[in-house]
């Protein structure tokens, strides 16, 4: 087969999937088409994402979740022409790739299980392996351009915020505990109150320390590893029940066994700590971290909203209504 022909194959073949896009094409961006199909998939990982099923969701709910995965659909295609203009080391680009493929991969065991959650996705491993790529490339794109934005946030800006906020800014009372823990879901042990009760008269003799109790008895295997001490809490971290009780323990007195939907406990209150005005320097870093989000997020939809201002985005077919996930 000589040049020619080739030339003229690969053409046609060109043409015919252009062809099969544009009369699946819902909008044109720039040019390049968003297909009925990309909508139907953007829409199921939308769906994914936030834990909904289609089915269950009202015709209302239903035409709200199609205009997003459509704006969805508009964004990356206008952010991957970004990008293309603002090219990045293709080698740091692939590196970080494989680093994010790695990554996702080790969460899955047995290790083939991330293969059947994509396949939920309409996935396999090489359409995975683009998707990634693209997200790392749009982000590099995005970092560097917004490396180059002012306004961005200092140690002042922190300051001047926790000045305004001071009265709304409290450290929630918290206490040092440690407990004796037996969990009621052993099934070769069903009932351990005989347990607790005997634990405790241990205890209350004067037979074992509460350490040793612990570290020899508790099926709570990180606190056992130091003698039952459960560090620093709120009440927002525990039980109800166990919050009920804990808190309102005297500092170095134990506790009568009490039941919680997890088990039987016994504790002990070290140290407590009432709720007090927050400083400046335990709240610095969470204060930045805040403020640099809100500026990026408000960089980033800035970024948007002139790459639509500037695109040529148009509707080809208003049935979007008819896709499903």
């Amino acid at each position: 087969m000589n040049r020619t022909i080739v030339a003229a194959c690969a053409l046609a073949a060109l043409l015919a999937g252009c062809d099969r896009k544009s009369k699946n094409a819902i909008t044109k961006v720039n040019g390049a088409f968003v297909t009925q199909t990309e909508t139907a998939v953007e829409l199921r990982n939308l769906l994914w994402r936030s834990g909904e099923v289609w089915n269950e969701l009202n015709a209302d709910e239903q035409k709200a979740r199609h205009e997003t995965a459509l704006e969805n659909l508009i964004n990356k295609r206008l952010i991957t022409d970004f990008a293309a203009q603002h090219p990045d080391s293709p080698s740091s680009v692939r590196r970080e790739s494989e680093e994010e493929f790695q990554h996702f991969h080790n969460q899955f065991q047995p290790p083939d299980e991330w293969k059947e959650r994509m396949i939920l996705q309409g996935l396999d491993e090489r359409a995975l392996r683009s998707r990634i790529n693209d997200e790392v490339t749009h982000l590099h794109a995005i970092e560097s351009w917004l490396s180059q934005q002012p306004g961005k946030v200092t140690e002042a800006d922190a300051r001047a915020w926790f000045d305004a906020h001071t009265k709304e800014l409290t450290i929630p009372e918290r206490v040092r505990a440690s407990h004796i823990f037996l969990t009621r879901h052993d099934q070769d042990k069903l009932d351990r109150e005989v347990e607790i009760r005997e634990l405790h008269r241990k205890l209350t003799s004067g037979e074992a320390t509460f350490e040793d109790l612990a570290t020899r008895n508790s099926d709570d295997d990180s606190a056992k590893l130091r003698a039952g001490d459960l560090g620093w809490f709120t009440r927002d971290r525990v039980p109800r029940e166990f919050a009920e009780k804990v808190f309102s323990l005297p500092v170095g007195e134990t506790s009568a066994p009490l039941e919680s939907h997890l088990g039987w406990h016994i504790l002990m209150v070290k140290v407590k700590q009432p709720q007090r005005a927050a400083t400046f320097d335990e709240m610095k870093i969470e204060i930045i971290a805040m403020l640099d989000r809100e500026w990026r997020e408000a960089n980033i939809k800035r970024l948007i909203e002139e790459l639509r201002a500037n695109a040529k985005i148009e509707s080809i077919n208003s049935q979007i209504s008819a896709i499903e996930p």
